[in-house]
């Protein structure tokens, strides 16, 4: 797994809010066949075809949109058991996890729409993460759209990949999408940079015969610097902080040399920007997707003002599911990237098993690929522990006391740190979405998935990841 970048600034535009997304896609706009299968009950026939089943309105003043087809929701649901769930990535080395959770929703709902399984040789179903995050945070040009140029979301940082690591929103990807850019196939816009083969333009002989100066080469294409520029910025940096030039240099040096020694399939040094055109001078953003957006269904607020779950939100959730969707949802994670050690306060990594017991800003995005009514309270229970005077560790008495939930119930959660399982081989030869993060499968190998207690607390406004 690579390192992530720790010595950067991460430049977010905006921040998260605590809603949960689920995306609907018809393959030339034609209605889901799934979505045939699964009408309203008979008492709520008078909905618009348009609206969710969730959202049908009753006609009561007080609760004027209610769900009406809860009554018909099982107890249990897996999108993965109708083959509706494509494979685990892996995010790294980038904070772009609302990306992978939107287009985990958009393959899902694309496989559900076509009522096709996933199958990797027939029916490899893989949309592009890094289009749209790429576009998502960068404006209209006038190759795009004359009239449109310079309208759009943009990144405050000279960073040539900042857009990747700025964090973001569902209504990212559903501006993006409702635009008609995208999503497009992974094939097209793969989740690496220019040096994804592992034969970069600054290789070992490179270093070797110059350490210093194909740093400052390397760091310097990154800010669309010279060399000699960037060694007047890093000897300023050496002035401003009291170091010296050699104490400044030192650990860049290091990173420059693991980067010229090793493959660099999700390395953070690569160029991985898109240009805004192809080779045959088409915009890039606005190439013809071969699907397009039919709704993104943002559903109601997750817990109520005093902190309990909604159960209004919880049904429109499962109903999602049961339509065929992934829902995306923001939690607070133990750790925000998929290199970081979490401190376990939430989750019981023996049964992957997360309970937010506290209130907490949200760290990370995710996509929902099914629930559990049945699965019991007992399984988030863990040991916490805590920093005494003299910095050993220690049972939180008061914290462990906290980790089991006041019902049982949980939703399957898919992740975009890796799995064991789904590792593959891309048409580099590079092994990639290689992960140790999830719940065991009969193997003991990492799946990648986990569960989310329905009673996690209420998640205030925070920085996706």
């Amino acid at each position: 797994m690579r390192k992530h970048w720790k010595n950067k600034k991460s430049v977010a535009v905006v921040t998260s809010i605590a809603l949960a997304l689920s995306l609907a896609v018809a393959l030339g706009g034609v209605a889901s066949a799934r979505d045939a299968q699964d009408e309203p009950t008979a008492d709520a026939m008078a909905i618009s075809n348009n609206d969710p089943v969730w959202a049908a309105d009753d006609g009561a003043d007080a609760q004027p949109r209610m769900l009406l087809a809860q009554s018909t929701l099982p107890s249990k649901y897996d999108l993965r058991s109708d083959g509706f769930v494509t494979p685990v990535k892996l995010q790294s080395p980038w904070q772009a996890c609302w990306a992978f959770a939107g287009i985990a929703a958009a393959e899902t709902s694309m496989l559900s729409a076509t009522d096709f399984k996933y199958d990797k040789q027939t029916n490899d179903v893989d949309l592009s993460e890094r289009h749209l995050a790429y576009f998502a945070l960068h404006p209209v040009t006038e190759v795009d759209d004359p009239a449109q140029a310079g309208e759009g979301a943009y990144t405050v940082s000279g960073d040539r990949n900042a857009a990747f690591d700025a964090g973001g929103l569902p209504v990212y990807i559903t501006t993006l999408f409702s635009q008609g850019v995208g999503p497009q196939a992974e094939a097209m816009f793969p989740y690496r940079g220019v040096d994804a083969l592992g034969e970069s333009r600054l290789s070992t002989q490179a270093f070797e015969s110059d350490p210093e100066g194909t740093t400052l080469l390397l760091y310097a294409s990154t800010e669309g610097m010279t060399a000699d520029e960037y060694k007047k910025k890093l000897e300023k940096e050496a002035r401003d902080t009291g170091s010296t030039y050699d104490e400044v240099l030192k650990p860049k040096m290091e990173e420059a040399k693991k980067y010229c020694e090793n493959d660099h399939t999700y390395f953070y040094l690569d160029d991985w920007t898109i240009p805004a055109t192809d080779g045959s001078g088409n915009s890039n953003r606005t190439l013809t997707p071969f699907m397009t957006l039919r709704d993104g269904n943002v559903l109601p607020e997750y817990q109520n003002a005093d902190n309990t779950p909604n159960d209004q939100s919880i049904a429109a959730m499962k109903q999602e599911l049961v339509n065929g969707h992934g829902v995306t949802i923001k939690y607070k994670a133990d750790k925000a990237t998929p290199g970081e050690s979490g401190d376990s306060r939430y989750i019981n990594r023996d049964t992957w098993a997360q309970y937010t017991f506290e209130i907490e800003n949200g760290t990370h995005a995710v996509c929902i690929v099914g629930y559990d009514d049945g699965y019991e309270a007992s399984n988030f229970t863990h040991t916490v522990y805590k920093k005494d005077a003299e910095g050993k560790s220690i049972v939180d008495e008061e914290a462990t006391a906290k980790t089991k939930p006041d019902g049982d119930g949980a939703w399957i959660v898919k992740n975009s740190w890796g799995s064991e399982t789904d590792k593959t081989t891309d048409d580099l030869g590079n092994v990639i979405n290689n992960g140790t993060y999830g719940v065991r499968d009969e193997n003991g190998k990492a799946t990648g998935y986990f569960y989310l207690s329905y009673y996690a607390a209420r998640e205030v406004i925070g920085h996706g990841n």
